[in-house]
């Protein structure tokens, strides 16, 4: 070997070693543009088989599987090699595998465990495509770190964007691949810009769109003539922990019995049965810095008025099919974005179904009225149960003398109590001390109860059970306002819930 290529090849060796030192240096957390923590995984990709993800340590992106190459990922796996700040704690996630589903049951997931720690999640040697993930952060980082991820879809591209906590990322039920994961960390309190809600819709004749839309703009069509049959949303860039839930009143079937969350599917897909309401709510503590206002285009009326935090939009009773949605957050306690008039519709009550008349007044003089919402609550009687906490009476009046107390309630078909339905109270009863009845009582379709002891007293042995095989009288869907009054006319307690 001459020595002029001898000094070739050292100075060829050198330069490597220095540019490999030059990558391991930047490895270390104290170098300039680290994210300052280690994320690493696996993806079994199509024709590829297990091939290792990329991390990049200036933006903190975990990349996993391939782009522009059309082939499906299978299988993943993620773990968390080095923590920001030396925090305790990894990543648990689940995947949507096709043909099987959720891996593990994501519809059971407060009972299932879900895969964590560089355990594989997914199939290998099955030729099936992982469809939607599903990942969140548990032990100490988790008070101070979210974990953000993507994913690229096929036909969709990146449309969703980075999703956080426990929010379906991907499609489920339209037969589309994964074929990219992308996987960060981000600070919680620098985590506060780009806060959205977004939503997309199933379509007649069109499917699923392609896009989500964000923050008060429309998603379905308008002047079409063509019907919603499923919804998505979920919330991105929120400071605050917390989910969006929702559900939906189906052609044919009602209200579904369970609610979706944060972007899972609720409504149909391939059954051709129209949504003709929806009900959005805010839990955790991000219901306590926003409401969700929400609006709906109905057949026949065009745009409702909008609802807030759980009530329904659209109509019941009615056949008529929901056209479009507008979601969006407001600040606690903020203007509503426009009218809140007029956001459900049902068909006209009739008062003879209600059995108001048969309330019962007792003459036992007791230490104070109890009003409670839910049997299953451990508390000790049951007056009104409505499926949801929105008549939370639950407490004690203290009643001096035992003068008359008056209760009078009222029913509206949609959340405005008008002057005219105000005015004229659909029932009323007085107590010289404690009443024994149940106003509301659902039980898979609206009931009135109304109930006393054998003995005309009140008798706190009775069970939930006594309660719900009491008088039941079918009842429209709709608004039941509840107004305790003293002797004097003061209004002591007003509540009001809504009825399915």
């Amino acid at each position: 070997m001459n020595r002029s290529f001898k000094k070739l090849l050292s100075t060829v060796l050198s330069a490597a070693v220095a540019l490999s030192l030059t990558g391991f240096l930047s490895l270390d957390s104290n170098a300039a543009n680290d994210c300052g923590y280690r994320l690493s995984g696996m993806a079994h990709v199509q024709d590829q088989g297990d091939t290792p993800g990329n991390f990049d340590a200036s933006t903190g992106i975990l990349t996993l599987g391939t782009r522009g190459l059309s082939r499906r990922v299978e299988a993943i796996s993620v773990k968390i090699d080095s923590a920001p700040e030396g925090l305790e704690g990894s990543i648990h996630y689940y995947v949507h595998v096709q043909d099987i589903g959720w891996m593990p049951d994501f519809d059971d997931y407060a009972y299932s465990r879900p895969f964590r720690d560089g355990e594989t999640a997914g199939t290998s040697g099955q030729s099936k495509r992982l469809e939607a993930i599903v990942m969140y952060l548990a032990g100490d980082i988790s008070e101070e770190y979210y974990v953000e991820y993507q994913v690229h879809i096929q036909d969709y591209g990146d449309m969703q964007g980075f999703v956080r906590d426990g929010t379906v990322a991907g499609t489920t039920g339209e037969s589309k691949r994964l074929e990219e994961v992308q996987i960060r960390l981000v600070k919680k309190d620098e985590s506060k810009a780009n806060m959205a809600v977004n939503y997309r819709v199933h379509r007649q004749d069109y499917g699923w769109e392609t896009s989500y839309a964000k923050n008060g703009a429309s998603s379905g069509t308008t002047g079409q003539s063509k019907r919603l049959e499923g919804i998505e949303i979920f919330l991105s860039g929120t400071q605050y922990e917390g989910d969006i839930s929702y559900r939906t009143h189906i052609q044919d079937y009602g209200w579904e019995d369970d609610w979706s969350y944060d972007g899972q599917m609720s409504g149909t897909q391939g059954q051709s049965k129209r949504l003709e309401a929806i009900q959005i709510e805010l839990s955790g503590p991000i219901e306590d810095h926003y409401d969700v206002y929400y609006r709906v285009h109905s057949q026949n009326y065009g745009w409702l008025g909008w609802a807030k935090n759980g009530a329904p939009a659209g109509t019941a009773g009615q056949s008529l099919r929901l056209e479009a949605i507008q979601i969006v957050l407001v600040a606690k306690g903020g203007s509503a974005p426009g009218s809140t008039s007029g956001s459900f519709k049902h068909n006209p009550i009739d008062l003879d179904k209600l059995g108001i008349k048969e309330l019962v007044d007792t003459d036992f003089c007791g230490l104070g009225w109890y009003y409670a919402l839910d049997y299953g609550n451990d508390k000790e009687y049951g007056n009104v149960y409505s499926g949801s906490d929105c008549l939370d009476l639950y407490g004690e009046i203290n009643i001096e003398g035992c003068y008359p107390y008056t209760l009078k309630f009222y029913y509206s078909p949609d959340s405005d109590f008008s002057a005219a339905e105000l005015a004229s109270p659909l029932g009323s009863v007085t107590s010289g001390g404690m009443m024994d009845w149940c106003l509301i009582y659902k039980n898979g379709q609206p009931k009135v109860v109304t109930w006393t002891s054998p003995e005309g007293e009140h008798d706190p042995e009775y069970e939930a059970s006594d309660y719900a095989t009491r008088d039941k009288k079918d009842i429209p869907s709709g608004y039941y306002k509840c107004i305790i009054y003293s002797n004097s006319g003061t209004a002591l307690i007003e509540a009001t819930c809504y009825v399915m």
